[in-house]
């Protein structure tokens, strides 16, 4: 019974609830850190997906310094707060993860209906033409998980992982990707204010290690 009791708080310390849905703490092999999230509804009551950001570490714990005692409603207001994570070229990444079952079309064509004032239309077409090849058609099944991982200006989509099942390789995508949740008229409030909550429980970044000086090398002795 410990043994399992022991499995369980292990596991429930590795991930963080976002409205129902289990989110791990890291990815990336703990290269990016989770911050916070929130769930996109349609009509204002019918919970589609939640959505939670992932940052770099150094980003994490720069934040951390940075806003540190600063209220959750403080940098939910702070516009440049937000601007900075859209243009900030570090890496990142978006998590999508489905409340419900969606047709893969609309999941593609709702995503790319918010990128269309945001991008160029050839990007537009590219970014949904990767996507719907990541989905593979059919269903969106309840629980499913799309990653959206930014890096070296393009952004890799996976599927279940974060491994790539499509590559968009163009630099504009991720800002206007994040500005869709992120920017001035998010298309989910809760998501937005969710990394804002996140940032300010953020804990502060641990020290870092002072190397340990060498003992000194003993002097060989000379033979009589």
């Amino acid at each position: 019974m410990l043994a399992v009791a022991l499995t369980v708080a292990v596991a429930a310390a590795s991930t963080r609830d976002i409205d129902g849905q289990q989110y791990p703490l890291e990815l990336a092999g703990g290269k990016q850190v989770l911050v916070g999230g929130g769930t996109r509804y349609k009509y204002g009551m019918i919970k589609v997906y939640a959505v939670a950001l992932y940052v770099s570490r150094a980003t994490s714990d720069k934040w951390a310094v940075d806003h540190r005692g600063k209220p959750a409603a403080t940098l939910a207001a702070d516009a440049s707060f937000y601007e900075s994570i859209i243009k900030s070229r570090s890496s990142k990444s978006l998590l999508l993860q489905f409340h419900r079952a969606v047709d893969s079309g609309t999941v593609a064509g709702a995503l790319k209906d918010a990128l269309t004032s945001r991008l160029d239309e050839p990007v537009v077409k590219a970014f949904h033409e990767a996507l719907e090849r990541a989905l593979g058609g059919g269903k969106v099944k309840q629980g499913a998980q799309i990653y959206f991982t930014c890096s070296d200006s393009k952004v890799t989509i996976g599927v279940g992982s974060p491994s790539a099942a499509a590559v968009v390789n163009e630099g504009t995508v991720c800002p206007a990707l994040l500005d869709v949740y992120y920017g001035k008229e998010p298309i989910s409030p809760s998501a937005k204010d969710g990394v804002a909550a996140g940032v300010a429980l953020l804990p502060e970044p641990k020290p870092k290690a002072e190397p340990q000086a060498e003992p000194p090398k003993a002097e060989p002795k000379e033979e009589m």
